[in-house]
């Protein structure tokens, strides 16, 4: 499957998962390889949701810092709860 498909069959799900401006992903086994996705998903589509739930998703440091840019460029976004991702002191 080709990245673009693969993305826009991430999309579409994700999508779906949104309810009155959050999205919550919560226990959804992302991992830090779809924090990428997450990324680009909340860059290229300009995503007017509020809330980011991606609590216990295993994301770990290397997941949050691919998270981290597009996070900070999202001007909607005002919560953003990543509790219990196997962060490390260093990422917090």
């Amino acid at each position: 499957m080709s990245k673009e498909k693969q993305f826009r069959k991430f999309d579409s799900k994700v999508t779906e998962m949104c309810f009155n401006r959050r999205c919550n992903l919560t226990n959804m086994l992302i991992g830090p390889v779809a924090a990428a996705l997450i990324s680009r998903w909340i860059t290229l589509r300009h995503i007017d949701i509020t809330h980011l739930i991606l609590a216990q998703n295993n994301l770990g440091d290397e997941g949050v810092d691919k998270l981290v840019n597009a996070i900070s460029m999202s001007k909607s976004l005002v919560c953003v709860d990543i509790s219990q991702n196997s962060l490390t002191p260093k990422c917090a």
